[in-house]
């Protein structure tokens, strides 16, 4: 996740999305992260946790985990 603290890595990365769902993500992770400074790295530990964890639910089924909401 080192596109978080790289502003054109991000915009590179947020690019390759559908218009809609690259400007989505860019400003939840702006929402999140935004403020996080030198805390952006336990906050991304957090969430490597969870992702780690809801992939290994039977549930998941070995699909992608993520959402962008309307």
């Amino acid at each position: 996740m080192a596109v978080l603290g790289d502003e054109a890595r991000r915009a590179e990365a947020l690019s390759r999305l559908p218009v809609d769902h690259g400007r989505q993500v860019g400003e939840t992770v702006g929402a999140l992260f935004g403020g996080a400074g030198r805390d952006s790295g336990r906050h991304l530990a957090v969430l490597r946790a969870a992702f780690s964890y809801l992939r290994s639910l039977p549930a998941c089924g070995g699909r992608p985990i993520g959402a962008v909401g309307y």
